[in-house]
């Protein structure tokens, strides 16, 4: 394969079975036009941060479940048809303690690393992690303004500690770090911020 010219950035997800035919498809495609790879956010985050409602909120001892997804799988198919979550009575503060996020960046890290040593990847295309911004993971959530800010105090330094993770397990040469901006878009485009001590 051509030296990567780095000229077309993938955001994130890719509508593949698995990170493996993630990078086999994009690498024989635009493998010369890519700086970076992202492993398609397949499996759990195929739905973006449908995610994080079914693996850290559901359940969480501090939280209650208002309502689910009508599907099986609880992923949200439809508009307004989401997971809503509130803070149990009496609960001031609450943690995280695993977002997910760097467990499967190290999973899909490995399929890379190992393509790539067979040259199915270009030399010096980096492996790309998308990552939600802290408020873009958490906030949609919750509807009640004091439980998305009390939320978001605890979401926020458990995706930090996910990035240090992620930077610790994967070598820096190799890595390419994305924060999705969505929430963060739409905060501005509809004038409507998500955090109750916004101004």
């Amino acid at each position: 394969m051509a030296q990567s010219t780095g000229d077309v950035l993938l955001l994130g997800s890719v509508p593949l079975e698995s990170a493996q035919e993630v990078f086999k498809t994009c690498a024989a495609t635009l493998g010369h036009h890519l700086a970076a790879i992202p492993d398609g956010e397949v499996g759990a985050r195929k739905s973006w941060i449908q995610c994080q409602a079914l693996l850290v909120f559901d359940g969480h001892p501090a939280l209650e479940t208002i309502t689910r997804p009508k599907s099986p799988d609880g992923l949200s198919r439809e508009y307004g048809d989401n997971w809503v979550f509130r803070l149990k009575p009496g609960i001031k503060a609450l943690e995280f303690d695993d977002l997910k996020y760097a467990g499967w960046a190290a999973e899909s890290y490995r399929a890379f690393r190992d393509l790539r040593r067979r040259g199915e990847i270009p030399a010096g295309v980096r492996f790309q992690v998308s990552l939600p911004t802290p408020l873009g993971g958490c906030a949609a959530f919750f509807d009640q303004p004091l439980d998305r800010e009390l939320v978001y105090r605890a979401y926020e330094p458990a995706m930090m500690r996910e990035v240090g993770e992620i930077c610790r397990q994967i070598p820096h040469q190799d890595l390419a770090l994305q924060w999705d901006v969505c929430l963060e878009v739409l905060e501005i485009a509809t004038n409507s911020p998500f955090l109750a001590g916004d101004p």
